[in-house]
């Protein structure tokens, strides 16, 4: 995993990233890239975006849409079976300060 910046705002369900210091050999179409968890010797947690974005974790699972695809991976990199859809609790508002 390597860290790289967040470029402009997050807009719906999309996020532009700032990857012109990568190698081009990392940039290829279908590569890997972690939003939440653990890649590699680095990771991103809730918690962690919560402090960026001024709420708690829970606003920051909640609010990732169902448009944005998931895989699950356990922890030896494994495909893990899916949370069902209505697995999660809803209907907390989160306030963006």
């Amino acid at each position: 995993g390597r860290r790289v910046p967040v470029v402009g705002a997050v807009s719906m369900d999309y996020t532009m990233a700032d990857v012109t210091d990568m190698p081009e050999e990392e940039l290829a179409p279908g590569t890997v890239a972690t939003l939440l968890g653990a890649d590699g010797g680095e990771r991103i947690t809730a918690e962690e975006l919560a402090g960026w974005g001024g709420t708690i974790p829970y606003c920051v699972t909640t609010g990732i849409g169902s448009r944005v695809g998931r895989r699950y991976l356990n922890s030896v990199g494994v495909m893990a079976p899916s949370v069902p859809e209505n697995g999660f609790p809803h209907g907390i508002p989160c306030s963006r300060s």
